[in-house]
């Protein structure tokens, strides 16, 4: 938020360096648009149109990829675009939000765009802070950490209003972001649906079907993605503290299925250790 005081400055060193190198060159977006494909040539006005008139999502989302694209190929000119990527931060569609968030992390030294990225992880869309705090890692800023290692524990899906509630699933179910998981009937009658704000996989159910729940009260929770975890084990080993192994041991011993995800989890132990023995006085 634009009160938070900035970050606290770390020492470099030659690991920091090649860990925010690597992290960079092979990051993926961890909640792009799957299945999208934006396979049109835009000019610069376009550009610049589909990001000043952001009505037509499909259309900004488009220009933000194409922009991403240019950082990438080290288009010197795309600079030009960059100050009219933060204002998104703001848009009332958090599918333009989390791109944005995606796209901010791809050039650190642009100007306003750690600033936005500080804001967004405290989104209220669950992915729009992931992608957000995932951006800012590559800042080495201390703000993205909460939410990267909420990314290592399970989620917990809560009741957005009072009713009667059906159509829950079965533990174990996998479960995608957006997915409907639950279905309520409220005292009026009116009916409305619950959806999962994460990937995962449904480790408990936390209500029975057609029971009476309140507003917050716990329905599921669901296990931390695979990909999920590996992302944010990356990028706390760019920014996580000694205080931070614990909760990263913990979580991967208990939640992580496949092998590439205990092996990271052990770099990145190794990557705090070694950063915090660099900073030892001699």
């Amino acid at each position: 938020m634009s009160g938070t005081p900035p970050p606290a400055k770390r020492k470099s060193a030659p690991l920091l360096m090649v860990a925010i190198l690597v992290f960079a060159s092979l990051a993926l977006p961890v909640f792009f648009w799957k299945g999208t494909w934006f396979g049109t040539r835009l000019t610069d006005d376009q550009i610049r149109e589909y990001l000043t008139e952001a009505d037509n999502p499909r259309k900004t989302q488009h220009a933000l990829e194409r922009i991403t694209e240019r950082i990438r190929s080290k288009d010197a000119n795309v600079a030009s675009f960059y100050p009219l990527i933060p204002p998104l931060a703001s848009n009332d569609r958090h599918e333009i939000r989390m791109m944005a968030a995606w796209v901010m992390g791809w050039d650190t030294s642009a100007e306003g765009f750690q600033h936005a990225l500080a804001e967004l992880v405290n989104d209220p869309v669950e992915l729009v802070q992931r992608n957000a705090a995932l951006s800012l890692s590559k800042y080495n800023d201390d703000r993205s950490k909460p939410v990267l290692l909420s990314m290592l524990k399970p989620y917990e899906v809560k009741s957005p209003q009072a009713g009667s509630i059906s159509g829950l699933l079965q533990k174990g179910q996998p479960v995608r972001a957006g997915m409907e998981i639950a279905y309520l009937k409220s005292s009026g009658g009116q009916s409305s649906k619950i959806v999962s704000p994460v990937d995962g996989s449904v480790k408990r159910v936390a209500a029975a079907n057609k029971s009476d729940v309140a507003k917050g009260d716990l329905v599921y929770e669901v296990s931390p993605a695979q990909q999920d975890m590996w992302e944010a084990l990356r990028a706390l080993l760019i920014v996580g503290d000694l205080e931070d192994i614990e909760a990263i041991q913990k979580n991967s011993d208990r939640y992580a299925t496949k092998p590439q995800i205990t092996t990271q989890a052990k770099e990145t132990v190794k990557a705090i250790e070694k950063r915090a023995q660099e900073k030892q006085p001699d």
